[in-house]
């Protein structure tokens, strides 16, 4: 909701600071009997711990087996979670300034031994001060950061009429342009961002802002429910159309606090349900009033009543503070101290995991050196962890993630429960050497994870001998040399240019591993895929890059290892130094490709997003003469030489069903 420390830190945190008008602060409740405070909270947690255990976790199986399909009893099996399903995450609007972030290593570092999530500033005022100028670049640097670490990402908000989510720019136009515009902005950001960030808080507050066909009004009204959905249905089907795979929220405040806006926000819901709004989730604001310490009761009886309505709930904004302000809300009595915020945190997000419709918790505000609430923060002005990030981080990574060291049975398994997410197995037979392999733990879903040798279900393209299992036109010069593919020089000295060696065997859904090497200075080749024509490869074959990138600082679809060429940069630049082995793992299922370079996945591409001739979905132009999503599913996998000497060794395949 807020956009403090982003573009216009001052001014804006001063008008925030008054936002939401008389009666901000709701009168203060009777304090509540200690004992009564002491047993309703133990029963609460102790309902949202039995619910953790049942609705965040799962039952697994890790099944080993020989190369001829038994079962393998006695073998070690380490299991390591690595990543939560659910979302716990915090505002990363630090790392998006003009100037460089205070201590930026050090922020990062503590950012990413918490989180799994992040959120982005998109307020359109500050986002886009002058029309048709965004400032995307900052975003977007930021968000590749978190697509390298794992982290997912939101951004919030889309749609904003309070004064900070307005652009001045936009007054005195005419009703249907300025909904021309804000729609427009919409579709851009959803499109432009697909892959980087696809999570969004489409429309913030709506209930307690004007309606956007009185965005010129003053910003805290009462609207009709109906003209409420009006507009945010017409932004929610924006958000849909630019990218259907997104998750589109409806974010609100005072839901916790008072019932009666809580009514009113689930009537909207309702009336935007009715009329097929493409909505995702519910965000739930948990910072007003203030100084607040919400009853459990009221937090339980929220994600109850808002769950009736089917959606995922997101608890959006919360920033409990260590400023030294008195408690208030009749619940807990005192001061707010760090060891107060600590606790307050850790009873909500117990409350919040314990829940099955709740699906992220966000805080607002990493550090208390730019913060909206004094003290809001997770850690000092320093970036000296306080006590409550070290409590969220026994909570988040030690009490709910799962380890297991255990031996299979005589039935090569071994079975055990654990919570929703990521996982590294590694498993060691007698007498052989330890296999590791990763997998997710789901909750809608079997999840047993058979494990054969590694080399079960491969098949050899080059094994250092021979080029058996290739193809090669009469005039190309493709040699095996010291176990390594490479082209021999012609007669003349000069170097093979666009040369190519076709497997032999079309493959359509498949793994494909594979090192290469590259040449010092200039080279640009790549391994071609699905190709469906081999005397117009360029055109009916994907090609994934084999270039010499490393050490560039700017990630490109044109020259950057592990970039689909001409079409989608990878992530980051992971490209080792020329003369040195990398390694590829390519995979293509259905529609979808993924590149792993040297052991990090760097792109995923969904071809059916590809559906203009000669254009990107970012808006960017390709040379293809037709939509990669009408590209063959199945055809040949090609090695190119295009002009610089380049290297393939240890490659093989395995066809996926």
């Amino acid at each position: 909701m807020r956009c403090y420390g982003v573009f216009a830190f001052v001014g804006l945190l001063a008008m925030l600071a008054a936002r939401a008008g008389p009666g901000a602060e709701a009168a203060d409740q009777p304090p509540t009997p200690p004992e009564k405070v002491q047993a309703v909270e133990a029963r609460l947690l102790a309902r949202a711990a039995a619910n953790a255990e049942k609705h965040r976790q799962a039952a697994a199986t890790v099944r080993v087996l020989s190369a001829d399909g038994r079962p393998v009893s006695g073998a070690r099996v380490e299991v390591v979670q690595t990543g939560h399903q659910f979302l716990f995450g915090c505002i990363i609007f630090d790392l998006i300034r003009g100037d460089e972030p205070y201590k930026g290593e050090l922020f990062t570092q503590r950012f990413g031994e918490l989180f799994n999530f992040a959120v982005f500033p998109f307020y359109w005022k500050s986002y886009e001060p002058k029309p048709g100028e965004p400032r995307r670049e900052e975003a977007a640097r930021v968000a590749r950061w978190c697509a390298e670490q794992g982290i997912a990402t939101k951004g919030h908000p889309l749609v904003w009429t309070h004064p900070a989510g307005v652009p001045d720019w936009l007054k005195g136009r005419s009703p249907e342009e300025r909904e021309r515009l804000v729609l427009g902005r919409v579709r851009r950001e959803v499109e432009g961002f697909r892959g980087l960030i696809d999570i969004w808080d489409v429309v913030n507050e709506p209930v307690h802002t004007r309606a956007w066909d009185h965005v010129e009004s003053r910003d805290y009204v009462s609207e009709p429910i109906e003209r409420i959905a009006d507009y945010v249905e017409k932004a929610f089907r924006a958000a849909h159309g630019a990218n259907p795979d997104a998750e589109l929220i409806l974010n609100e405040y005072y839901t916790i606090a008072r019932p009666e806006d809580r009514e009113r926000f689930y009537q909207l819901v309702e009336e935007l349900k009715r009329r097929g709004t493409p909505i995702s989730g519910l965000g739930i604001q948990a910072h007003e009033p203030r100084q607040h310490w919400f009853p459990p009761e009221q937090v339980w009886v929220t994600f109850e009543r808002l769950a009736e309505l089917g959606y995922p709930l997101h608890i959006t904004e919360f920033i409990p503070q260590s400023g030294g302000k008195e408690i208030t809300g009749g619940w807990r009595r005192g001061t707010w101290t760090e060891a107060a915020q600590a606790d307050c945190a850790e009873q909500l997000y117990r409350l919040a995991f314990g829940h099955p419709a709740v699906r992220s918790v966000n805080w607002w505000g990493f550090s208390d050196r730019r913060i909206w609430l004094p003290g809001g923060g997770l850690i000092d002005r320093e970036y000296e962890p306080k006590p409550v990030y070290d409590r969220l981080k026994r909570l988040i990574h030690d009490e709910w993630k799962t380890r297991l060291d255990a031996v299979t049975d005589e039935a090569g398994t071994v079975s055990f429960r654990g919570f929703l997410g990521r996982y590294t197995v590694r498993v060691t037979r007698p007498g052989e050497q330890a296999q590791e392999f990763q997998a997710a733990l789901r909750g809608d879903e079997e999840n047993t994870w058979e494990v054969k040798p590694a080399d079960a279900g491969w098949t050899t393209l080059f094994d250092g001998k021979d080029l058996s299992a290739w193809q090669k036109s009469s005039t190309a010069k493709w040699v095996v040399e010291d176990g390594v593919i490479a082209l021999a020089e012609r007669d003349d000295g000069t170097l093979n240019n666009a040369d190519y060696l076709w497997t032999k065997q079309q493959y359509g859904d498949f793994v494909l591993e594979l090192e290469f090497k590259v040449c010092p200075g200039y080279a640009n080749s790549g391994v071609f895929l699905r190709t469906a024509d081999l005397d117009d490869p360029v055109y009916t074959g994907i090609e994934v890059q084999v270039s010499n990138s490393h050490g560039r600082e700017e990630i490109s679809r044109g020259g950057t290892a592990g970039a689909i060429y001409d079409c989608l940069a990878p992530t980051k630049n992971l490209a080792r130094p020329a003369g040195e082995w990398n390694q590829y793992r390519i995979t293509c299922r259905e529609s979808l490709i993924t590149v792993e370079l040297n052991g990090e996945q760097v792109l995923k591409m969904d071809l059916d997003r590809w559906t203009e001739t000669g254009k990107n979905p970012d808006g960017t132009t390709n040379k293809f003469t037709k939509p990669l999503r009408d590209f063959a599913r199945q055809g040949y996998i090609g090695l190119q030489d295009h002009g610089r000497p380049v290297w393939y060794r240890n490659i093989r395949i395995k066809q996926l069903d």
